[in-house]
């Protein structure tokens, strides 16, 4: 009996010691697979906080490039006008007028490759009197591109024509003259000061309308257009015309106009206010 149960407490022993190293084992491959996640989330984690950054970069150069963008097309079409005054051949006053429109935000911004250059204006030409070619070129990088493998060059340019005016040219040559025409009406207008285009209205009692005269001397009559749109006893009249209405509303007293040229003017007079 004794034989048998050393056996069995052998058995018994032998059993447990299985279990107790099965154990360790199995608890030393789960500190063995939390390890390996943690390696991989500080290899990871970086590396997306750094490819948002850079998508945030991205973002923020093509809106740097809208800014210059616009600050140019501005200056340019203040440019076209002061040439038609004095002739600017000097790019470093338009280079100045651009930087100071854009400010310190944009000069300086961590998206300009400043130690290539920055802002580079040596490629414009405005030395011709007519027409005037300003070009920006700069590149741009990502803040946090420390290897340099991000590089993009930019080139904004605009072309302008110097401010000749409504009539004549730089030679003073006159071409197809420019007149203005307001919408059924029978006449064209040379100038857009015609007391035509510009109505001075006043509102009056149509009971009094007999006291007043326009600047003619004449008596004021019934508008063709608004006589079916009688409201109230007030009536409105203009310094120049002949006609009193009804709404302020009324076509007689709108003068939206257009521009076209005088070769283009079909089946319509003078104005003879203005179209001497």
């Amino acid at each position: 009996m004794s034989k048998e149960n050393n056996s069995i407490s052998v058995e018994i022993i032998k059993e447990k010691c299985a279990k107790l190293i099965q154990k360790g084992s199995s608890s030393h491959a789960g500190y063995k697979h939390k390890g390996v996640l943690s390696i991989e989330a500080a290899l990871i984690i970086p590396l997306f906080l750094i490819v948002m950054i850079n998508i945030v970069s991205i973002m923020c150069i093509i809106r740097t490039d809208l800014i210059i963008r616009q600050a140019l097309y501005e200056e340019s079409k203040i440019l076209s006008l002061e040439c038609s005054k004095s002739d600017i051949s000097d790019i470093s006053f338009i280079e100045s007028r651009i930087l100071d429109r854009l400010g310190n935000s944009i000069v300086e911004s961590p998206y300009v490759d400043t130690g290539n250059g920055g802002i580079d204006f040596s490629k414009s030409d405005v030395s011709n009197n007519e027409i005037k070619r300003i070009v920006i070129c700069y590149n741009a990088k990502l803040p946090y591109d420390f290897l340099g493998l991000f590089r993009l060059s930019f080139t904004e340019k605009a072309v302008v024509h110097t401010w000749i005016g409504y009539i004549n040219g730089l030679n003073g040559v006159n071409e197809d003259e420019v007149v203005y025409i307001t919408e059924n009406s029978e006449v064209y207008h040379k100038s857009k000061d015609c007391t035509h285009l510009k109505l001075s209205i006043s509102k009056v009692d149509l009971n009094s309308l007999d006291t007043f005269r326009n600047s003619n001397g004449e008596k004021y009559s019934m508008c063709r257009y608004c006589k079916k749109k009688q409201i109230g006893s007030d009536v409105y009249i203009t310094a120049d015309g002949d006609k009193y209405h009804y709404s302020l509303e009324c076509s007689g007293l709108k003068r939206s106009y257009v521009a076209i040229s005088l070769s283009k003017v079909v089946n319509k007079r003078p104005c003879h206010r203005c179209g001497y």
